[in-house]
């Protein structure tokens, strides 16, 4: 593709001619995902991928192209619909990125 010059124009992503049209900045409109933090007692993903891991007290999520992780207890998941979920519970930490294995854990 060439523009008017006859120079070779960088083939845009659709989320960035989006943001090129509507005058906004790309991280409006870049496919990452978004974190809503409500207290220590849920967590809106949207953007969520998948489930990796589930229980009570660890749960382990892909959202964008980073796993997650969060830490907690009585932990559930709720309103996975449109690649959003609800993680609720006593939430005690999230983790982003991989998350070491202790020696023992179940893969």
């Amino acid at each position: 593709m060439f523009d008017l010059t006859g120079n070779k124009r960088k083939k845009l992503k659709l989320y960035e001619r989006i943001a090129d049209y509507c005058e906004v900045s790309q991280d409006y409109v870049a496919p990452v995902p978004v974190f809503t933090f409500l207290g220590n007692r849920k967590i809106e993903i949207d953007g969520c991928r998948g489930i990796l891991e589930y229980s009570a007290d660890r749960i382990t999520l892909i959202a964008g192209n980073e796993k997650f992780t969060v830490f907690g207890e009585g932990l559930t998941l709720s309103d996975f619909r449109f690649k959003v979920l609800c993680v609720r519970g006593n939430i005690r930490g999230v983790v982003f990125g991989e998350i070491p294995r202790k020696e023992g854990d179940d893969v």
